[in-house]
């Protein structure tokens, strides 16, 4: 737990048009570059310190942080790890600007989502349920939303509020908000996600938006049987088939 003594005041990070109508980064009326460093720094600590100095002096202004939340129950988040991070960098570089990411479903401590609602987790194309939340679960979002929200409260209390910019929230395959992946070849069955319950439920609501009646999703599909709560997320088979033009 960290002490604010500082007391800062939050900083205006917003994006703006620019010269030549290019989208501009801007913090507190300041244009900063669209590139930044990114902690911790796989040499160490030791060549951080070197690296993030010397990337301010160059004028870049900002560090992405890679460190995570610990989400412990429904509503139970911790946030050292972060406070760590974000003190070593600004010990480093006081005037740097911080981008906190962090990757929502590794944060999760003990497996306690797992345990507690093992019916949201991923499916695999085989039925082998994944360690890791559905994109689709609805429990999930509201976990990680209620986290993250109590991360933004924490840091605009914090003695670095004025130094955060952005934050960047990850989740699914590498983090990039993809559906997981069970290995590098489609062919080989456990590859494709998500056959979840949640994700069934989110597909069929997504159909019933787009086609509004079983007799329009009948003709799409050219199924005279499926209908909007019936139908079934495509099968690996289905998945990786040739497309015939008229699909197209």
């Amino acid at each position: 737990h960290i002490v604010n003594r500082r007391q800062p005041k939050p900083v205006c990070s917003e994006v703006r048009q620019g010269k030549g109508n290019m989208p501009t980064w801007m913090v507190n009326g300041e244009a900063m570059w669209n590139i930044f460093y990114t902690v911790p720094y796989a040499a160490g600590y030791p060549m951080q310190t070197t690296m993030i100095r010397a990337f301010h002096k160059a004028g870049g202004r900002v560090a992405r942080i890679l460190a995570n939340m610990t989400i412990t129950d429904d509503n139970e988040v911790g946030f050292a790890a972060i406070d760590a991070q974000a003190g070593r960098v600004l010990a480093d570089s006081p005037e740097t600007f911080l981008v906190l990411c962090f990757y929502m479903d590794r944060g999760i401590v003990n497996n306690f989502f797992q345990q507690k609602y093992p019916e949201d987790l991923a499916v695999f194309d085989n039925g082998v349920r994944f360690n890791k939340p559905s994109l689709a679960s609805e429990r999930w979002h509201t976990v990680a939303g209620n986290a993250v929200r109590e991360l933004v409260r924490h840091v605009r209390s914090s003695p670095y509020a004025d130094r955060v910019v952005a934050y960047i929230p990850c989740g699914g395959e590498e983090g990039q908000w993809l559906h997981h992946w069970g290995g590098s070849n489609p062919g080989k069955p456990g590859t494709f996600s998500d056959y979840s319950v949640p994700m069934v439920r989110y597909f069929r609501n997504w159909l019933s938006k787009k086609y509004g009646s079983d007799e329009m999703l009948q003709k799409a599909w050219g199924n005279p049987h499926v209908t909007l709560n019936t139908a079934m997320i495509p099968s690996r088979e289905e998945r990786i088939a040739p497309r015939t033009r008229s699909e197209e």
